[in-house]
């Protein structure tokens, strides 16, 4: 996901690329930080493991809702909560953006 990682020269191979690290991140769960905001962590332990089962299923990029085609934003509902999720590449100290 990181630019270091991703051949620049070619922008179809990139996004391909971010794309397929997004969805391994989501699905997976590895290769990355995952964090959940505090509204979240206020939820019923099963409605997070619900939102944490969402997360990992989500497939439903549209041209309307990923238009850059990184696969790096969505929204589904856990019980009456609306919920999104963000990817976003950060150095690795965490202080800066990639």
């Amino acid at each position: 996901m990181c630019k270091t990682e991703i051949d620049t020269g070619n922008n179809e191979y990139r996004i391909g690329r971010i794309s397929a690290l997004n969805d391994v991140l989501r699905i997976t769960l590895l290769g990355g930080k995952v964090q959940q905001t505090k509204g979240v962590n206020a939820l019923p332990i099963g409605s997070q493991d619900d939102a944490v089962v969402q997360l990992r299923a989500y497939d439903s990029f549209t041209p309307d809702n990923d238009p850059s085609g990184m696969h790096d934003f969505g929204e589904f509902t856990v019980g009456d909560h609306c919920l999104f999720f963000k990817i976003d590449c950060y150095s690795p100290d965490g202080k800066g953006s990639s």
